[in-house]
């Protein structure tokens, strides 16, 4: 009986010393777990932005240097130039720890495309998205030679090295009622068009007149 009550003394003891040990540990972690911080930032490929950075930043490491390129500017600024379209991150530090990253995705160049599509195209209105380096367009447009042209443009976006075929829009000739509706062409991993055509539609009435005498 003794001797059972001192092996769960001893075991009570060491239970009790490892949860000190792990509190003691949580409390010396605990502040660099409290100022963590992850930010995203979109950076369009061979542009650069520039980054606000908290005073206290002494180095700066990035991620994948061939997908973005960092410099620092000065104590408060840091400038990041998209290289190639991807995504990597930036980890900032200071002389305690690293307290902050920054997720950067490089993406082709969204801003220039929509001001493109609006300066050829004035009347439409497609929405333009990136999705893991590719181009998305979406909404409505007007008739399908609109809709391919504003794909043939946005083809012209898309970076070195991903010429693969711009989706082709199905024909311009009005199928029958009823039928299914012509296939698209070749996919592209690089442009997804999600566009419609929209507009008011025709509809055609058979009308046939009985003479009763």
């Amino acid at each position: 009986m003794i001797e059972w009550l001192m092996l769960n003394k001893r075991f009570l003891f060491g239970t009790a010393e490892r949860i000190l040990f792990l509190l003691v540990v949580l409390a010396a972690i605990a502040p660099s777990l409290a100022h963590a911080s992850i930010e995203k930032e979109a950076v369009s490929v061979h542009k650069g932005r520039v980054l606000k950075l908290p005073g206290n930043v002494t180095s700066v490491a990035v991620g994948n240097a061939d997908i973005a390129e960092v410099q620092k500017l000065d104590p408060k600024h840091l400038y990041v130039l998209g290289k190639r379209v991807g995504e990597t991150n930036i980890v900032l530090c200071s002389a305690q720890d690293c307290f902050k990253t920054i997720e950067i995705e490089v993406t082709p160049d969204l801003e220039g495309l929509r001001e493109k599509l609006h300066e050829v195209f004035p009347g439409e209105h497609p929405n333009v998205y990136a999705s893991q380096g590719a181009i998305v367009l979406a909404g409505q447009v007007t008739s399908v030679e609109k809709m391919n042209g504003i794909l043939s443009i946005a083809g012209t976006f898309v970076p070195q090295g991903g010429g693969a075929p711009v989706v082709a829009a199905p024909p311009s000739t009005p199928a029958p009622a009823g039928a299914p509706a012509a296939p698209a062409g070749p996919a592209s991993s690089h442009i997804v068009n999600l566009m419609q055509v929209g507009g008011p539609q025709q509809v055609m009435l058979g009308v046939t007149v009985a003479e009763i005498s």
